[in-house]
């Protein structure tokens, strides 16, 4: 059992890292990626650089005064409200399919679900918008395999049967299923992708007689009664203004990841990293920080991020989110690093992928001056010819990711976006060299080495021409000589499909404290909860979460009968 020293330490720091998303309330075109200032982080009046620093620089083992206060900045309310501005028996935050899960059962069971969403009508959904459209569900082996055998055979077996009986009333949503095959194996998918595929469910329940929804309404702190400790609602926001929402019954967590959040990615994975959030604005970790800042336990983190194929960087900044590339290697592009060097397999398939990829190798062997420090493959490059860049459109078109039904088009013409400053164009080699320029992690400016660039290129081609390619095997099919003037570069940045991690829950939905125990009437569902480690549980899994959820609220009383 982790120390109650530790597991306060923790508090403290979840508690500092929600002022982050505390500045972020704007959900404009700043609040998506990636690379963000230090300064914003002091909005807000918490000392979030301060008391973060100090806790990671004594490995997780002190703890600064900085970051007392900064959990006293996001503690949650104890103290009820004289009086409501909406209340409900069911309080579910967020409106993607674990929410929707969440407010179809609830309402089923006779209770008033009121669905807080922090995003406009547009937006709503999170990364439920960016799916593939998959409608298969986990088997209890599976089950067992993601959790690396933390889930008992019973939970595994008892959780593939909720997930499969969530496929199949999901199922219903749709006139027809499509068969396609998807890891090898035989699957099911919605028709469409993406909005296309969460729109018709997520419509038909907000029709239900039972539920209701707030848009533009994000969820601040949960209220908890300081005797009992358990949750009865919550201080949400809109246009600045508080807004205290009772949950008679219960509140559901459903708010998703917080890839969106770049001191969270920073703090609980990658230092100093530059990437793009293919899913939205909206997963901040509101859910993770809110619940952590009541005592609940963090973990299942280690392997939580789901990658998606590389993000164009300067696109991206512009679009307010990540800008996909078609397809890994698209085009017969190569990738470099600023050595100016090949590294991986361009083709490799990024999604979803767990291993310990390429672009995330990092150096810090100590005291070696002569040892590359940080990210050896970072900052990195696509390079096509231009026969590759008339072929086929650089960027992702379908609609999967945020931007792309958000008003952002790459178009089909990829030469429309030179003068963007989207792509760099040179007549040769080592002038698209000389342009190919970024920083480091420390934020040194790098450049790529025309010689080098030159000769990779050369090597390159003869692996086409040979039809082998023997540094990184990639397939020969997918492999185009580069030769043919103008030639083009973009900087990719790695992207984030979602996270599907943070809090801990039981089989019940229950949101555990660091002692294991429940916190009274407060549940979560989704990727704020997941649970894996491996493979997600999928859109069927999350759902059926959320229904779990709210059959165990309804056996509740209400807190105020």
């Amino acid at each position: 059992m982790m120390s109650r020293r530790k597991a306060k330490l923790y508090i403290y720091i979840i508690s500092a890292l929600r002022t982050f998303a505390d500045s972020r309330t704007k959900r404009g075109k700043e609040g998506v990626t990636m690379d963000v200032s230090r300064r914003d982080l002091l909005k807000g009046g918490a000392i979030f650089g301060a008391g973060i620093a100090a806790t990671a620089a004594v490995g997780l083992y002190g703890c600064a005064e900085e970051a007392k206060q900064a959990s006293n900045d996001g503690a949650n309310a104890s103290v009820i409200p004289a009086a409501w501005d909406y209340e409900a028996d069911i309080v579910v935050l967020g409106c993607g399919y674990a929410g929707i899960g969440a407010a179809v059962a609830g309402n089923d069971a006779g209770n008033s679900v009121l669905i807080v969403e922090c995003m406009d009508e547009e937006g709503k959904g999170g990364a439920s918008g960016s799916n593939g459209g998959l409608v298969n569900s986990p088997t209890a082996e599976r089950l067992k395999f993601n959790t690396y055998g933390k889930w008992s055979d019973e939970r595994c077996e008892e959780f593939a049967e909720r997930a499969a009986a969530a496929r199949d009333w999901m199922a219903n949503y749709y006139e027809k299923l499509e068969e396609r095959e998807f890891g090898g194996a035989p699957a099911k998918f919605a028709p469409g992708m993406g909005v296309e595929a969460y729109w018709p469910i997520v419509e038909e329940t907000l029709a239900l007689p039972n539920v209701s929804i707030e848009y533009n309404l994000r969820g601040r702190k949960l209220v908890s009664n300081p005797d009992t400790g358990e949750v009865l609602g919550l201080v949400a926001e809109r246009d600045g203004q508080e807004v205290f929402v009772k949950a008679s019954k219960g509140v559901v967590l459903a708010t998703g990841g917080y890839e969106a959040n770049p001191e969270l990615v920073e703090a609980f994975h990658f230092p100093a990293f530059t990437y793009a959030s293919a899913a939205g604005p909206a997963r901040v970790g509101d859910g993770l920080l809110m619940a952590g800042a009541l005592g609940a336990r963090v973990g299942n983190l280690s392997q939580d991020v789901e990658w998606t194929p590389y993000a164009l960087k300067v696109a991206s900044k512009d679009a307010g989110g990540g800008v996909s590339l078609a397809a890994m290697g698209v085009g017969g592009a190569i990738y470099v690093n600023a050595a100016g060097k090949r590294f991986d397999n361009e083709s490799r398939n990024l999604t979803h992928n767990k291993s310990t990829l390429p672009f995330l190798d990092f150096h810090g062997e100590p005291g070696n001056p002569d040892h590359t420090r940080g990210y050896v493959n970072l900052p990195l490059w696509a390079v096509w010819d231009a026969e590759m860049v008339a072929s086929t459109p650089i960027a992702e078109q379908r609609p999967r990711t945020y931007v792309n039904t958000h008003g952002f088009s790459w178009g089909q013409d990829n030469l429309a976006n030179v003068e963007k400053g989207y792509l760099i164009e040179a007549d040769t080699i080592e002038e698209l060299a000389s342009k190919m320029q970024s920083t480091n992690m420390w934020g040194d400016p790098v450049s790529v080495d025309a010689t080098v660039l030159a000769a990779t290129i050369d090597e390159y081609n003869g692996f086409v021409a040979a039809g082998e390619d023997k540094d990184f095997g990639r397939d020969p099919k997918q492999m185009k000589q580069l030769a043919t003037g103008p030639f083009y570069a973009a900087e990719l940045i790695p992207q984030i499909l979602y996270t599907i991690n943070g809090l801990v829950i039981s089989e019940k939905s229950e949101v555990l404290d660091w002692n294991n125990e429940p916190i009274k009437r407060l549940y979560a569902a989704g990727d704020v909860c997941q649970g894996v480690l491996y493979s997600p549980i999928t859109i069927t899994g999350c759902c059926a979460q959320g229904q779990i959820a709210s059959e165990q609220i309804t056996a509740l009383d209400a807190w105020d009968a």
